[in-house]
């Protein structure tokens, strides 16, 4: 109750005083019921000038999420809201399910992870949201802690409001550690898919609005051809792509 008046952390600049103040609890396991990685933060951020007041609060952090396992069987998610004496600028959350399971032979021990889960966040103040939903699968493996190797895999599609767009993520990471010697790959790839939103604006014009992608109707229509001056017509020409010539 006194965790602003006593906080672990405060900060004083010329710009305003930050509290934080940070609660771990005690993980739960009951059977083959577990419920651990759990924590409360809060902070007051008090300006000086130029800003109103803000007051955070989290159940767990995004980098931190809590845990829940039944079994093989788990999930696990987190909670954050932070708010002015106006509204709530701010308010995000996430939850994921999925399985996962750990073996140890000894000299060698590894586990495997599959999630899926679906990402919230609204930012009042400039009127953004964005939804995202998730995969991802990761493997790892020990041997006497002197070889190590591990593998994931991520895929997401989030969709904004602010452009009225769709777009998608993949992600592999491989990581080999041999002794004192390690190499980490990453390779990643984005798609953009078409959305609604206002009409680019003309050639030489100045857009109040950044340019949307083309919705898929005009992606679609109609074109003529710029070099053999022919009509063509895209669905005809998909369509007939995969027609079983006789």
């Amino acid at each position: 109750m006194d965790g602003f008046s006593d906080p672990p952390g405060i900060q004083v600049t010329p710009s305003g005083i930050v509290a934080r103040y940070g609660l771990p609890l005690p993980n739960l396991a009951i059977g083959v019921f577990s419920l651990e990685n759990l924590r409360l933060d809060a902070y007051l951020d008090l300006p000086f000038i130029g800003r109103s007041l803000e007051i955070g609060f989290a159940f767990c952090s995004r980098q931190a999420p809590f845990r829940l396992t039944v079994s093989l069987l788990g999930g696990g998610g987190f909670f954050g809201i932070v708010l002015t004496p106006k509204r709530v600028a701010v308010l995000e959350a996430a939850l994921e399910f999925g399985a996962a399971v750990s073996l140890n032979f000894g000299v060698a021990s590894g586990s495997l992870s599959v999630m899926a889960g679906i990402y919230f966040r609204l930012e009042l103040a400039t009127g953004e949201s964005r939804l995202t939903g998730y995969f991802r699968a990761r493997g790892e493996v020990d041997v006497l802690g002197i070889v190590s190797a591990s593998i994931e895999i991520y895929l997401d599609l989030t969709f904004e409001t602010a452009t009225g767009t769709v777009y998608g993520r993949a992600r592999i990471s491989v990581s080999v550690h041999i002794g004192f010697w390690s190499q980490s790959v990453t390779i990643e790839c984005e798609k953009r898919f078409v959305g609604s939103g206002p009409a680019p604006a003309p050639l030489g014009a100045a857009a109040e609005e950044p340019p949307r992608p083309p919705a898929f109707a005009e992606m679609m229509a109609p074109y003529t051809d710029p070099v053999t001056g022919a009509r063509r017509d895209p669905v005809t020409e998909y369509c007939t792509a995969f027609a079983e010539v006789s």
